[in-house]
């Protein structure tokens, strides 16, 4: 929730971020990979753009890296899959 009226900017945003660690915790991924909305969508430094809910639903947010555990999958759509 935002709670001043200062204008945006890529600063306060960072400032405004709660980052948290999550080890060994089944999450849900959602997300989208696009080239043709950088900065609108998607960061300005990537294609991609995910979300990720923790399976007990007690965090949620924007997922910004990842590191799998050994065996872990991510499932995407396979070339061709209408959109």
């Amino acid at each position: 929730v935002k709670r001043h009226d200062l204008p945006h900017n890529r600063d306060r945003h960072e400032k405004a971020k709660v980052r948290r660690l999550l080890v060994h915790a089944p999450v849900e991924l959602v997300g989208f990979y696009s080239r043709q909305h950088r900065g609108i969508f998607t960061p300005k430094e990537s294609n991609v753009h995910v979300h990720l809910r923790t399976e007990d639903g007690l965090i949620s947010g924007h997922l910004e890296t990842i590191r799998l555990a050994e065996g872990g999958q991510v499932a995407v759509p396979a070339a061709g899959w209408p959109q």
